[in-house]
């Protein structure tokens, strides 16, 4: 499994014949189709607004970081969004032209937690 995001999996990640663990992330019997994804299952159960936490740096968009965080209830770590707007303004610039990197380590704080949309909202403030 991969730590970092990327939009060209079959030139990045993979190649024909390798194995990889998937799960089933939907499926249509009427149609006889199943879709797939290396993604490991969104467990939020353990996650607080408000906690603070270590995460690695996964991905650098223009929208924000992508940060992988451990699960606070012990299950897989899980993967949260620090959106733009939330990178204090002091710290944006720096962030995206020469501050931040894929790999580098971040103190966060959970902004929201959404299970129901699966997403967990992150903070650097």
């Amino acid at each position: 499994a991969s730590d970092f995001r990327t939009k060209k999996v079959g030139q990045d990640l993979v190649k024909k014949g390798d194995e990889l663990d998937v799960w089933v992330d939907d499926f249509n019997l009427e149609k006889a189709k199943i879709w797939l994804t290396c993604r490991p299952p969104v467990d939020l159960t353990g996650f607080r607004e408000n906690m603070w936490l270590m995460g690695v740096v996964t991905g650098v968009e223009a929208s924000g970081l992508f940060v992988k965080v451990q699960n606070p209830s012990g299950g897989l770590p899980q993967q949260g969004k620090i959106r733009r707007k939330d990178i204090r303004e002091d710290y944006v610039n720096n962030t995206f032209s020469e501050g931040i990197f894929v790999g580098d380590e971040l103190r966060v704080k959970v902004r929201s937690v959404d299970v129901v949309g699966r997403k967990l909202g992150l903070t650097l403030y």
